[in-house]
């Protein structure tokens, strides 16, 4: 492991702080906010009793577990136009919508929760580095913290689901060292090096 240390202060090999606090908003079944370092995310669960139409069409059955994934204008250095603005969702953001739903589908029994679809809204507040695995980790909390909630004649536990970890972003520096957790500016710097950033 490489000895050299980050802007922040950190070790290649050092996580940044983080935190999360429960209970963040009152009207989702469960929500919390992701702190990881500067980043700062938005998680929140919310459960419909119908499935995706698709699901109906080929008989498919159990629930769906699903994700939508935004970022504030403000949440970045430069102001990010909103997406709903533009009238269309980018390639990134698709993608880790899907990255943040299938984490879960993984990890969720189908079957036992039944004809219902569960919401990850995961809203980025404030980027540096690792949303998606903020995402996906908090996702994964704010279901296990949801226990015994009567959703109109259904009783929503966290026995549909097995989460035994989180999410950590993990990537090879200009030397081929680990970096843990690495934040805007380290995967900015390592472009850089590379030749392939500013």
């Amino acid at each position: 492991m490489s000895t050299v240390i980050r802007i922040d202060g950190r070790a290649y090999d050092e996580l940044r702080p983080v935190s999360f606090l429960l209970d963040y908003q009152s009207h989702p079944l469960a929500s919390l906010l992701v702190s990881c370092g500067n980043t700062r995310e938005i998680v929140a669960m919310s459960v419909e009793d119908k499935v995706p139409q698709w699901m109906k069409n080929q008989k498919v059955p159990g629930g769906w577990v699903t994700s939508e994934y935004g970022m504030l204008p403000s949440a970045t250095g430069e102001r990010v136009r909103r997406e709903a603005s533009a009238g269309k969702q980018s390639g990134r953001t698709v993608e880790i919508q899907r990255l943040i739903g299938r984490s879960l589908r993984m990890a969720v029994d189908l079957e036992k929760l039944g004809e219902r679809t569960v919401y990850l809204d995961c809203d980025v507040i404030n980027a540096d580095g690792g949303t998606r695995c903020a995402a996906i980790s908090g996702a994964a909390l704010a279901w296990l913290d949801v226990d015994d909630i009567h959703i109109n004649n259904y009783t929503f536990t966290n026995n549909t689901a097995d989460f035994s970890g989180g999410a950590i972003y993990v990537s090879p520096d200009s030397h081929n060292c680990a970096v843990f957790n690495s934040t805007f500016t380290d995967n900015f710097v390592t472009s850089a090096i590379e030749g392939r950033g500013g």
